[in-house]
């Protein structure tokens, strides 16, 4: 998925209030974006995947903006995203299994459903987590509710990935893992958005990086 973000001012006072950033990311490849605490990363991030708006300029996904569609119309986009938080954000009164098949229920009631949930258990054969899909979140250790976060954001198969603290909070294992799947998904053609200040690791993946810094000008870099 092609994204573009065109003369855009994020509303928070820490990040490049007076410039505009412009960034067009094609298909297969990977933006990394750094900085410092306080920077405005979060701000960013929420602007890209619709939590909040804009205060100018555009984020367009395949030059669609989230602002131009209705109800339906932003469903159909959500599907071809995968969103990761900071936080996993797992529902307390769920299990893990229900948490994660609340993505197939919501996304997809039709027959594609069982599609659906058939490759929500080709993912969790492959990050090796069914032995914990009876278990609530609190009984999760925190490396383990960013795997199901993962999970969650990988079940429909979508064509851009956006991941906030990306690689943070996994232990050794599934780190490494998980580096490999994010260069297996770029290899498919999944455009990669990586929050993440895993600079050696990163490096290798990124084709663009955007620094910041709070209260100066963006760096933006082609690698």
């Amino acid at each position: 998925m092609q994204l573009k973000v065109k003369d855009l001012i994020v509303d928070t006072p820490s990040l490049f209030t007076q410039e505009r950033l412009n960034i067009q990311l094609e298909p297969g490849e990977c933006l990394v974006v750094q900085g410092e605490m306080g920077c405005g990363k979060t701000s960013l991030f929420n602007t890209l995947v619709g939590i909040a708006k804009p205060y100018a300029g555009q984020v367009l996904f395949n030059n669609i903006s989230f602002e131009l569609l209705n109800e339906l119309d932003v469903i159909q986009l959500r599907k071809s995203q995968g969103v990761i938080f900071d936080r996993p954000a797992l529902l307390s009164n769920q299990t893990v299994e229900q948490n994660l098949l609340l993505c197939a229920d919501r996304f997809y009631q039709d027959d594609s459903h069982l599609k659906h949930a058939e490759q929500l258990s080709f993912l969790i054969n492959e990050f090796n987590v069914s032995h914990l899909l009876t278990l609530r979140p609190h009984q999760l250790s925190q490396s383990q509710s960013s795997i199901i976060a993962i999970i969650r954001a990988l079940f429909h198969q979508p064509s851009i990935l956006l991941w906030d603290a990306a690689l943070s909070g996994l232990d050794n294992l599934s780190h490494e893992r998980m580096l490999k799947k994010l260069f297996d998904l770029k290899q498919e053609g999944v455009s990669l958005v990586l929050f993440s200040d895993h600079t050696r690791e990163m490096h290798h993946l990124a084709d663009q990086v955007l620094r910041l810094k709070k209260n100066e000008v963006p760096g933006h870099e082609a690698i």
